[in-house]
Formats: C-alpha cells, structure tokens, sequence
C-alpha cells in the first residue's frame, strides 16, 4: 500500500517546532500559533522524540490550557523539572527502542463497520529480538509495553512515530466456547491524525494514573488490590 503524505499538513519536527504546508507544499513556521493549527492532519519528522513534542506544549501557553484537563501542564513541569534519564540498554530486547502512536481499530459484528478509536495508543517498541528464547519470541520479534503511567522523564529521549496503517481486528465468540478469540484481518490506512488527537494522546497516557503523589496513591492501591478471574459467561452477564 502506498503511503503519501496530505496536501496540507503540519509537520513536528525537532526542538519542538511546527511547520505547515499548504496545498502547494509551501511551508510556513508556525510553532508559536500550534493551538490555532490543532485541527489538521499531523505527519513527524525523522527523529523527533518526545521532548520535542513537549517542548512544543511548554513553548504555547495556549495548548496547555486546551490539554489542562489531561495534565499537561503538570507532565511538562515534570519534564523539564531536571536533567532527564537516557540510560538504556543498547539493542537490548527487554529495553525500549522507540515509542509508536497506535491506532486501534475493530469491526463490529452486526454493522460490520469499522469501529476506530480516535485516540491513539502510546506504546513503547522494544529492540528487535536477537536469539531465541523461552518467552516464545522468535528472531527478529519486538516487545511492546503500554506506557501508561510511565514516568515522563525516563521517556524524553525516545523516538516517537506514528503508526501509519492500523490491524483491523474482528472479536467474536460462539456460544458455545469458553473464551473469545480475536481475527486478525487486513492493515488499512486511515490517513494521518490531526496534531490534536497526537498531543491529547501522549497526555492522556502518560498522565493515566495521576502524576506526583496522586500517581503514586493509585499505583499503591492496585498493588494492594484483590483481583479475581472473570470467566466468559460472567462477562457476558455484564
């Protein structure tokens, strides 16, 4: 499938600049008016990382107002609060490489209509897997990680791209099985998202559990909280 770019975008790009191209491709540097270009579709340079994008939040008083509600503010104070981590482990399968923007997407059963989510999943990509090993990874194979609640600073200076081509899954069940499986169906491009569903998308994972004390209080009650396997049919009672 060939991938292009829209006609008019804007583009992120290092040290938290923003450009716009119009439909001729003629571009404009509009980093300090971000809030007014929220709305158009997004592409990312090569090599931005997440410090750039929240460089381009600290950079517009604005935006932060728009994302106050998903802790924008709170996430870049800590960002910038000190020099930031960036000890990795070098090609190391158990070690993020880079960050991916994820868009699910489902079929429904009845409507058999695509059912995307417009909010993009923040996933941490791991190195690529050099041997062969017991977790049933084969060569080659990358982990993923959920960074939701990950603390901001130890995520600076990973690379973030953006998904371009979403895995269309079916969920369904017969009534007579235990569990319910998930169809793998074909990869469809939806286009790239607009800069607000990229910047809404970053701080709604990042911030999932709280930040500073309110974080750690909810990560101590799920450590101490009792769970309990729920089986199909009890789901289903729901």
């Amino acid at each position: 499938m060939e991938l292009i770019e829209p006609a008019s975008h804007v583009q992120v790009r290092s040290g938290g600049l923003l450009f716009y191209s119009d439909s001729n491709l003629a571009e404009t540097d509009v980093s300090e008016l971000a809030v007014e270009y929220l709305c158009e579709l997004a592409v990312l340079d090569e090599g931005v990382t997440l410090c750039d994008i929240l460089l381009l939040l600290k950079s517009n008083p604005p935006l932060l107002q728009t994302l106050r509600r998903f802790w924008a503010v709170e996430l870049v104070e800590e960002a910038f609060a000190g020099e930031a981590s960036s000890d990795t482990a070098a090609d190391d399968p158990e070690e993020v490489e880079y960050l991916l923007l994820a868009r699910p997407c489902g079929v429904a059963l009845r409507t058999k209509a695509y059912d995307v989510m417009t909010r993009l999943m923040l996933l941490g990509i791991g190195f690529p897997e050099r041997d062969p090993g017991s977790n049933g990874r084969s060569v080659g194979d990358r982990q993923e990680w959920s960074m939701c609640g990950v603390s901001v600073r130890t995520c600076l200076h990973y690379p973030l791209r953006l998904e371009r081509t979403s895995k269309v899954f079916v969920h369904g069940r017969d009534q007579k099985a235990t569990a319910g499986r998930a169809l793998s169906m074909e990869e469809i491009n939806f286009g790239p998202p607009t800069l607000l569903q990229i910047l809404h998308s970053i701080c709604y994972d990042l911030s999932f559990f709280g930040l500073g004390d309110r974080k750690s209080e909810v990560i101590d009650s799920l450590k101490n909280a009792e769970f309990s396997e729920m089986s199909a049919a009890d789901f289903d009672k729901l």
